[in-house]
């Protein structure tokens, strides 16, 4: 997912400068994600963890690294590798968008990402959401916070539901924080009570 507009990156993490709808200065936000991952570092933390170990394990010249004395280098350069997971979550996220937009080109997508695409098209066509918005900033001024939502979707019978994509297999609890309350802003944005708006993620592993 690419760095949203609106956001900066700051010493804490990633922040958004928003003016406020009352005086029309610009207030500086955390990001959901950043306080989520606070309140729940020990997960992120321990993935870290077990990352950077098995990657050395792994790699004999890692492993050397971290035999000399190097540990700091050698973990540094197994989490590297860790990107590989983000670039395709980036890559998936542009494919449903695009679906979800009607301007999926079945020839122009991404190779290895058959099984994605299938899942997704058979959700979307199952539960007939309709997509709200896609990929924006939500403002929570009386609790101050900020963030980027993934999808806002309508669902039949169920109403509107702030929607995230996750392409790994590890599920933590950060997620729900984060996604109630885009939701809670949502609902603000919109004008409705937060209990109306419902949120959930859609795992899109193959």
């Amino acid at each position: 997912m690419t760095q949203p507009k609106a956001a900066r990156t700051g010493t804490f993490g990633r922040v958004y400068k928003i003016p406020h709808p009352d005086t029309g200065q610009l207030v500086q936000l955390p990001s959901v994600s950043g306080i989520a991952k606070i309140l729940y570092s020990y997960p992120l933390e321990r993935w870290k963890i077990e990352t950077a170990a098995a990657g050395i394990v792994r790699r004999d010249d890692l492993l050397m690294l971290a035999q000399t004395g190097n540990v700091r280098d050698a973990a540094r350069q197994a989490l590297d590798g860790s990107y590989a997971k983000a670039n395709i979550g980036t890559a998936i996220h542009s494919v449903c968008e695009d679906i979800d937009l009607d301007r999926f080109d079945p020839a122009l997508a991404p190779k290895n990402a058959g099984g994605f695409i299938e899942h997704y098209i058979t959700a979307r066509e199952l539960y007939r959401w309709q997509v709200i918005r896609s990929e924006f900033t939500v403002v929570n001024f009386t609790y101050g916070y900020a963030g980027t939502a993934d999808r806002a979707l309508m669902f039949p019978g169920v109403g509107p539901v702030i929607a995230d994509i996750k392409t790994g297999k590890d599920i933590y609890p950060d997620i729900s924080l984060q996604l109630g309350a885009y939701a809670v802003a949502f609902a603000r944005l919109r004008g409705v009570e937060p209990s109306r708006v419902d949120a959930a993620f859609y795992y899109a592993g193959e």
